[in-house]
């Protein structure tokens, strides 16, 4: 499977949506190795019971969020639709979440997210998610 390629040849993906779900799937993948470590750090559980979501909550939806966003990125590279809904799903769990523990940042999350859904909603990415497959060449 070549992930530079959609799933049918003859379509088009865009350069920015190239780009876009690449970086989250390095990100996303670097955090995941990364996380352990930072949670298992002298200090962080007790910095994590001072919020109001138990701490095994907290650790859950951080996990379930980095696995839906790598799997939104990586299908989204093979032109799946439903993939771009997970991603900004995930996007927006993630802003509700995360942010019930540091309110400070909401509104930069928030930029986020709309900048996502924009990209994720262009014209060009719009077509390259609802064309229609091509039949298989022989």
């Amino acid at each position: 499977m070549n992930l530079f390629a959609s799933v049918e040849t003859q379509r088009k993906r865009p350069l920015y949506l190239t780009l876009f779900c690449f970086f989250f799937l390095i990100v996303t993948g670097y955090h995941l190795i990364t996380s352990y470590r930072e949670l298992t750090r002298p200090g962080a559980y007790e910095a994590m019971q001072q919020i109001a979501v138990p701490y095994f909550l907290q650790v859950a939806l951080f996990y379930l969020n980095l696995i839906i966003l790598i799997t939104s990125s990586f299908f989204m590279l093979h032109a799946h639709n439903w993939a771009r809904w997970l991603f900004v799903s995930g996007a927006l769990v993630h802003l509700f979440y995360y942010n019930l523990c540091v309110l400070s940042d909401w509104a930069f999350s928030a930029l986020l997210c709309g900048i996502y859904a924009l990209i994720l909603f262009f014209p060009k990415s719009n077509r390259y998610f609802k064309q229609e497959p091509s039949p298989p060449s022989a």
